[in-house]
């Protein structure tokens, strides 16, 4: 999730499993102002700034955040919001299981079940990786992320580096390329360049499925950033 404050962007991740978590989580109270920011607790509402949110992903889990679906869209009726729902994948770590996967077409059938012809097919951008959709008169907006059940593979164009300084060109890909490793040993730009140009042809048409991804090894998620 990011937050915008002037100039200012703040990636921010939260473990919130419902809506009503989220709009507590809106605003970062000030009440003791010597105190550092990272000291304050969220629910001091006393003289609180409130913060622009402008994006916020939510991967959605089945029996155990799918109900909240309609409500998360519901909250781009009065903020110029992008809701982006992702689907459930499988990385080390997150215990994956085919019965949580929840795809975007369950998804976006309740949406439209909820809100009828009001649901608004957006157009996208060549390299985008969220199908986006808005309802009628809201303000903000909302999409999917399908990576499992509609990959994008052929049209992304997405580069990660790791913070120990690993490319990454594919985020369901278990190969990496060590950047770190190269600057150390004084590769000029040009090598630098050339090292990536050769990851990005290597890279394959499309990533796994997702029962071949339960057993790939890869990093957490948490450890790719992104």
């Amino acid at each position: 999730m990011s937050r915008q404050v002037g100039r200012k962007l703040i990636q921010w991740s939260t473990r919130a499993k419902s809506t009503e978590e989220i709009v507590n989580q809106l605003t970062i109270p000030l009440k003791e102002h010597e105190k550092p920011l990272r000291m304050l607790t969220i629910n001091e509402k006393k003289e609180a700034v409130r913060l622009k949110m402008k994006e916020l992903n939510v991967v959605v889990i089945r029996n155990q955040n799918d109900n909240e679906i309609v409500d998360f869209v519901k909250l781009t009726e009065n903020r110029n919001l992008d809701i982006r729902f992702i689907e459930f994948m499988p990385f080390g770590g997150n215990e994956f299981k085919n019965n949580q996967f929840y795809g975007y077409r369950e998804m976006l059938n309740l949406i439209v079940e909820k809100f009828g012809e009001n649901v608004i097919r957006l157009s996208d951008s060549p390299n985008d990786t969220t199908k986006a959709y808005k309802i009628q008169s809201y303000q903000g907006q909302f999409g999917f992320i399908t990576s499992m059940s509609d990959h994008f593979c052929n049209t992304c164009n997405r580069l990660r580096i790791t913070a120990d300084g690993n490319l990454k060109v594919c985020l369901h890909g278990n190969s990496e390329v060590s950047l770190r490793d190269k600057l150390r040993g004084g590769d000029s730009d040009e090598q630098l360049s050339e090292v990536i140009q050769t990851a990005v042809n290597n890279k394959k048409a499309r990533h796994a499925g997702m029962d071949a991804l339960k057993n790939l090894p890869n990093r957490p998620m948490i450890l790719i950033g992104g």
